[in-house]
């Protein structure tokens, strides 16, 4: 572990915010895809925050109850 640190702490310092900053961000977006891909939970949250709509059935009436209060009824 402690080789780990010694290898970071050297080559970090090398990189500039900016480029640290950007390969975050693609590595979370990476792992936000393979999430989606693998597990059926990421899948039916992602898609109850997108449209509560989507399933007669669902569990997203908080969401649905806040757009109403918030935008009203279209």
């Amino acid at each position: 572990m402690a080789n780990l640190l010694v290898l970071f702490g050297n080559i970090l310092p090398a990189y500039s915010p900016e480029t640290i900053a950007i390969s975050g961000a693609i590595l979370f977006l990476l792992a936000l895809l393979l999430a989606y891909i693998y597990s059926d939970l990421v899948k039916i949250r992602l898609h109850g925050w997108i449209d509560p709509w989507f399933r007669s059935d669902s569990n997203f009436y908080q969401i649905s109850q806040a757009w109403i209060a918030k935008h009203g009824l279209l």
